[in-house]
């Protein structure tokens, strides 16, 4: 079926009105760009029979929303890096070190500009669609979150992104870390997360995580959930169609490795490709 693009302004209804001629049972949004629209109207969907795997419009506007996501963190005593608003040139005296300046407003983009002094801010526009932010340089993390229709967390599982490509994750392993997991529980909780999402995680000098964003859908790097034993896009829909679901759902440490396709393996494997590298390579 052809339909508007998902930017204009009668995309969602458009959608709507195909579903309810089609017969279509359930919308599963795999775009940011599709999901805020639909996600507004997502009442309308459920009124014509239509199940929407996805956030609430509430929820994915905060996520969608860089100012408001770390206010709400914040305020539920998740850690996020020091950040302030561009609004005036005071929101420059956090950027006495290496910081970050990031859109407010973003549908998935990784837009960002380093600077590693404050100096460097001064040709910056104070109009409040940026953000500047204390840099955090440490081990990057994914974690998937799998939450029911009724708010229920059923899995959560961390993702080192071991190798990063145009921010797209090509070597990545999952990890069993309580620390990671409960934040991902706390996350979803502030959020009220009704469905599957990812949040995007790094540590700081001092080794604690901090978010750094959260994707409120399906996110790419799923197949190693997946593999790793929580097949969160299935689970997800049986929880939308009020099929039997688990309350609780356990992953094993499983690595991958994309080159030309998705490569898994286990854990222990990867540990032990990386330590004969290192070995030939003399590092």
């Amino acid at each position: 079926m052809l339909l508007p693009p998902s930017g204009a302004p009668g995309f969602a209804g458009a959608l709507l009105i195909a579903c309810y001629e089609k017969a279509v049972d359930v919308v599963v949004p795999l775009r940011d760009a599709e999901l805020l629209p639909i996600a507004a109207i997502r009442w309308k969907f459920a009124a014509a029979g239509v199940g929407v795997l996805a956030v609430s419009g509430s929820t994915a506007s905060i996520c969608f929303d860089r100012w408001k996501l770390f206010e709400t963190c914040r305020h539920a005593g998740i850690g996020v890096p020091h950040t302030s608003l561009l609004e005036s040139r005071g929101a420059l005296d956090l950027a006495k070190g290496p910081c970050v300046i990031r859109a407010r407003h973003t549908s998935g983009s990784s837009e960002l500009v380093n600077f590693g002094h404050g100096s460097l801010l001064r040709s910056t526009e104070f109009d409040g669609a940026r953000i500047v932010q204390e840099y955090v340089p440490g081990t990057e993390y994914s974690i998937d979150v799998l939450a029911y229709r009724d708010g229920h967390v059923a899995s959560v599982v961390p993702r080192s992104n071991l190798q990063t490509s145009a921010g797209v994750s090509i070597a990545s392993a999952t990890v069993a870390d309580t620390e990671l997991e409960n934040l991902g529980r706390a996350v979803a909780a502030a959020l009220q997360l009704t469905s599957v999402a990812s949040i995007l995680v790094r540590r700081s000098t001092s080794g604690t995580p901090q978010v750094l964003g959260v994707t409120p859908r399906i996110p790419g790097g799923i197949p190693l959930s997946v593999a790793a034993g929580v097949n969160m896009p299935a689970l997800a829909l049986a929880d939308l169609l009020c099929r039997c679901v688990p309350r609780v759902v356990g992953f094993r440490e499983m690595a991958m490795v994309r080159f030309w396709d998705q490569h898994f393996v286990e854990r222990r494997e990867l540990h032990e490709a990386e330590v004969a590298l290192a070995h030939c390579f003399g590092n």
